[in-house]
């Protein structure tokens, strides 16, 4: 019989065994993702006798988590580090992927070559996928697409009560749409025009819609500490 340090010893060395090859199946996986999005294939081509088809789906689900930004951070709807990627390698991953609420928690919105109705589409399907997840939502849509941003803001607000961490650029017109109880918000950064206000966590609760729903929209102005409130061109000499 092993005393309790020998022990220790020996499942400390299985212990590093089984990290090591967890970061080499997560780094294969990750490497077998960039390379569909650089040279996209089909399900038939997939050998059905790849390792990384046996890996189970709780382990891969995590491994599909690592292939993409950390929380908060927010991937694109389209292109490298999306999750949508995962859906195109094969139809086990596929499933996989669309099973996985946390891969959909987060995005960044942009002017996309799409049609409005097509990109509006895709954040609907996108926020389905999010089922109940807490959502941190980025916004960098040209202002001057007016019709797009308001389309896709009439969305988001829909889901409002599950923002967490929100980053939008918007003109003070659009604020109109932010309206109502944010009861999970931890923070909230605003680019309107040249101004930028930004919330931290510690402060989120002074947000005027992060309790009871007032009567009237949010207003640059109505911030009540001037450090909130910065010149963009400030922050950024």
């Amino acid at each position: 019989m092993c005393d309790r340090a020998s022990c220790e010893a020996a499942l400390d060395g299985r212990k590093e065994v089984v990290d090591a090859g967890a970061i080499e199946i997560s780094s294969s996986a990750t490497s077998f993702m960039v390379r569909s999005v650089a040279a996209p294939i089909r399900i038939a081509d997939v050998d059905a006798k790849h390792p990384l088809l046996a890996v189970p789906n709780e382990i891969l689900a995590e491994i599909f988590l690592q292939s993409i930004p950390s929380y908060p951070s927010c991937p694109p709807l389209r292109g490298l580090y999306s999750p949508t990627n995962l859906t195109r390698i094969c139809q086990k991953w596929r499933a996989l992927a669309l099973a996985t609420p946390r891969l959909w928690r987060a995005f960044s919105l942009e002017s996309l070559f799409l049609e409005e109705d097509a990109q509006i589409a895709a954040l609907e399907t996108w926020l389905d996928r999010s089922g109940t997840c807490p959502l941190s939502i980025q916004i960098r849509i040209d202002p001057g697409d007016a019709d797009l941003l308001d389309g896709c803001l009439e969305v988001i607000v829909l889901h409002q009560e599950r923002w967490d961490h929100v980053d939008f650029v918007l003109t003070d017109k659009q604020m109109d749409f932010i309206k109502g109880p944010m009861p999970l918000l931890q923070s909230f950064t605003l680019r309107i025009d040249d101004t930028l206000i930004h919330y931290p966590p510690a402060e989120c609760s002074d947000f005027p819609f992060s309790s009871p729903p007032h009567s009237r929209p949010f207003r640059c102005p109505a911030c009540s500490s001037a450090k909130r409130v910065q010149s963009v061109n400030s922050t950024t000499s």
